[in-house]
């Protein structure tokens, strides 16, 4: 019996080993970075079958990974691995520098963008540079010095800032412009420009034309003189003169314009409207004053009428009110006199200093001065100099 078992034992290890050698290896291996070769792939793998990977586009070494099966397992016969591409730090430039527009570190497919320093511009076509297999492509791009090329000049007009002959106008520099003669001429365009980073100016170089004002348009109602009376443009210093063409019409504005040094009149154009008349002025349009004539019923537009004020009274302001298409307009007032009498100076104990004794009587504006009476003297600090103010005066006192 013994024996048996023995003879079993030895049989099973047999049929053990040789299922184990037909199961071959397990499935393909997987390398990073890499590919295996599509011919080598099969569905089943004994001892003795091999591998071959390539590292993919941008990874290196470029020669084959080799796996060999040994009957169980794969076996990788080099140990290298498939790194990725490196190129070397890229080149500054004088006047630029670079960015990275695309990754994240100097490796294959990374993507570098060049620019220019302010007041310097790109000379090259290409601007990008990208890492390859066999390194940076295209050449290193260059910045040149940003300058600005002048325009023509006509003769009557006077440049600022124009460097000498054969001096570069580089990016910042500013030039002025005026008019050789600012009475006759007027500058058109910018007064100062200056040369920009791209190498263009901030505005069109200005010309100086002759001064004129413009023809405006004017209603059938108005009649215009032209001072002086010529034909052709309206030149600097010339005048419109306007009048309404019937009787029945007021002009709304200044009657003589000016065509002034910048190109533009001194006031609008003025228009006619109907007149439109006025009732009988008002009587008390103060009630410290009255007209100084006799009133009409009706008042054409534009007529004035006089007030003036009571005795004593002044005057502050126009003394007219005017007929303005049916309604007066004007602003007066008749500022009033002071009245003191003897009673309120002998409460405070003072009399006139001139003038005797009496109950004073003074217009606005009007000056006087006060003393104490006898064997009294100044209490407080009221001067005694005092000016009437509009009916009010502040009066000193005595003790």
């Amino acid at each position: 019996m013994e024996l048996y078992a023995i003879i079993f034992s030895l049989l099973l290890c047999f049929m053990t080993y040789e299922s184990s050698n037909a199961a071959g290896c397990a499935e393909v291996p997987q390398l990073s970075n890499a590919d295996v070769s599509p011919g080598l792939l099969k569905s089943n793998y004994s001892s003795g079958d091999k591998l071959e990977y390539n590292c993919k586009h941008g990874y290196f070494p470029l020669r084959k990974f080799v796996y060999i099966c040994d009957g169980k397992k794969w076996i990788k016969l080099n140990k290298t691995e498939c790194t990725i591409k490196r190129c070397e730090l890229p080149t500054d430039i004088p006047n630029g520098q670079y960015s990275i527009v695309n990754g994240n570190s100097f490796v294959f497919g990374t993507t570098i963008k060049y620019t220019c320093n302010k007041g310097f511009q790109m000379q090259s076509r290409f601007v990008d540079r990208t890492c390859r297999l066999d390194g940076w492509d295209n050449r290193l791009p260059a910045c040149e010095e940003v300058t600005c090329v002048p325009d023509n000049i006509e003769n009557n007009i006077k440049v600022e800032g124009l460097p000498d002959y054969g001096d570069l106008i580089r990016f910042g520099h500013r030039l002025k412009f005026s008019c050789d003669d600012e009475k006759l001429l007027i500058l058109r365009g910018a007064k100062e420009i200056m040369c920009q980073s791209n190498g263009k100016w901030s505005s069109p170089f200005p010309n100086c034309e002759e001064v004129t004002c413009p023809k405006n348009a004017t209603e059938d109602n108005i009649i215009v003189q032209r001072i002086p009376d010529q034909e052709g443009s309206i030149k600097y210093g010339h005048m419109l003169k306007f009048s309404c063409l019937d009787e029945g019409l007021i002009l709304k504005g200044k009657r003589t314009i000016t065509c002034q040094a910048n190109g533009e009149w001194s006031d609008p154009y003025p228009k006619c409207e109907v007149r439109i008349p006025c009732g009988k002025p008002p009587s008390m349009v103060h009630e410290n004053a009255d007209t100084k004539e006799m009133t009409r019923n009706k008042y054409n537009s534009g007529e004035k009428v006089e007030y003036v004020c009571f005795n004593k009274y002044v005057m502050e302001g126009d003394s007219f009110l005017t007929c303005v298409q049916g309604k007066w307009r004007g602003h007066f007032t008749c500022l009033k006199p002071c009245t003191v009498t003897v009673d309120e100076m002998d409460k405070r104990n003072i009399q006139l200093k001139r003038g005797g004794r009496g109950n004073l009587f003074a217009p606005h504006g009007d000056y006087f001065t006060f003393v104490c009476q006898w064997f009294h003297y100044q209490k407080g600090n009221i001067s005694f100099r005092q000016m009437c103010r509009n009916g009010e005066m502040p009066l000193p006192e005595c003790e």
